[in-house]
């Protein structure tokens, strides 16, 4: 951070992550050294390849240290 900015207290990364990838990791790393609590949305909707429940897990299991919620879309 620059100096005599204030770290910003809480962030936010949306994606489907299908699959997560290195250049995922690289996003979650980069934003957790600028906030303090980071929330990873895991963004799905029913007709893909792999589960949004599937990527949810996985995601939980690589970012143990960041709030991952599922985020499912049925709207027409």
């Amino acid at each position: 951070m620059e100096k005599g900015l204030k770290k910003p207290r809480t962030g936010i990364i949306l994606g489907k992550f299908m699959p997560p990838h290195l250049g995922h990791q690289y996003l979650v790393d980069l934003a957790r050294s600028y906030v303090d609590n980071l929330t990873v949305l895991v963004c799905s909707i029913q007709s893909e390849p792999i589960t949004g429940d599937f990527r949810y897990h996985w995601m939980r299991s690589i970012f143990t240290d960041v709030n991952v919620v599922h985020v499912t879309d049925e709207n027409p």
